[in-house]
């Protein structure tokens, strides 16, 4: 359906490039969508069983396999860089701006585990944070991409605001679930743009 309307698709050729480009980074869009529709699937589960050894195994596998794509696309551009150029200093240097664009990133991560870690945060404060933060994103890409990811942000602030509101003791396995179906929708927006 998306691909038969005009406007879901970017209109702007060096967009396409671009998607072209990084398609590297449809999988892992796709990956963190399976494992926050799993970890979703698992709190419900949680009440009957004990699911935490399984959220776990599902974290770390997300990770190891986002690891290993990140790992795969680092050592080809840095093959690619030294076979084009010889000069050692442009490939570090590019290794160093990549690194550095991963740092604010890293950092909040780290902030927001110290939080919770310290129990600073009340047990809602992650699914809320990380759904905000996914919504933030589609917006922020949406403008320079396509308006269906401004609308999908839009949609996802809604849920929050519901779920914040009026049913905050199902907000993590809602909003984790729906942030996970909408990174899977997401994931299959890019693929048919790049097409």
């Amino acid at each position: 359906m998306l691909a038969s309307n005009k406007e879901a698709s970017p209109p702007n050729p060096k967009r396409k490039l671009w998607l072209l480009k990084e398609t590297w980074l449809f999988p892992l869009f796709a990956i963190w969508g399976i494992q926050g529709v799993a970890n979703s699937l698992l709190d419900v589960a949680q009440d009957w069983y004990n699911v935490e050894p399984a959220k776990l195994t599902a974290l770390l596998l997300a990770i190891f396999i986002s690891a290993a794509l990140i790992g795969q696309k680092i050592f080809l551009r840095l093959k690619e860089k030294t076979n084009n150029s010889q000069n050692a200093v442009s490939v570090s240097n590019w290794l160093l701006r990549s690194l550095a664009m991963l740092f604010p990133g890293a950092m909040l991560i780290i902030v927001i585990l110290l939080l919770n870690d310290t129990t600073a945060t009340g047990p809602f404060f992650l699914p809320i944070l990380r759904a905000c933060i996914l919504a933030a994103f589609y917006i922020l890409l949406g403008v320079v991409l396509s308006k269906w990811l401004v609308y999908l942000g839009i949609w996802l602030i809604a849920l929050i605001a519901v779920m914040g509101f009026w049913y905050l003791g199902y907000s993590t396995v809602v909003l984790e679930g729906m942030g996970g179906l909408s990174l899977l929708l997401f994931s299959s927006m890019l693929r048919t743009w790049s097409r």
